[in-house]
């Protein structure tokens, strides 16, 4: 399990980044951008998982995020209770199926704005 708070990533791969054999991310607070500049590549939340494994697991808290996300696998999930994200690659009915009950989604400005109850 790893545990970020006020944190500042900017990558031209992954900010965050869940392998097959599991793991738990949890983001209080921070910035994550991934530029990119390797072809346009640059995912700010990659969650990769393998079924009969230990879960690969996200969850977003709070922060801002700037690139794509992706959600790689059956054995794979993200949870965002609140934050801002833009440049995600998807829709707002796609990025929503993450968004956890009880949070809301809207669109500001080209960004995905989630606040908690």
């Amino acid at each position: 399990v790893l545990n970020i708070r006020d944190m500042t990533a900017v990558s031209e791969n992954y900010c965050l980044y869940t392998f097959t054999s599991g793991g738990t991310i949890n983001v209080y607070s921070g910035s994550f951008t991934a530029t990119g500049n390797n072809g346009g590549k640059g995912i700010a939340i990659q969650i990769d998982g393998q079924e009969n494994k230990q879960p690969s697991v996200v969850n977003v808290y709070g922060g801002t995020f700037d690139g794509k996300i992706n959600v790689g696998a059956k054995n794979a999930s993200l949870n965002i209770t609140s934050g801002t994200f833009k440049n995600t690659g998807m829709t707002l009915e796609q990025f929503s199926k993450y968004v956890v009950d009880g949070s809301t989604v809207t669109e500001v400005d080209g960004a995905y704005v989630v606040t908690a109850a």
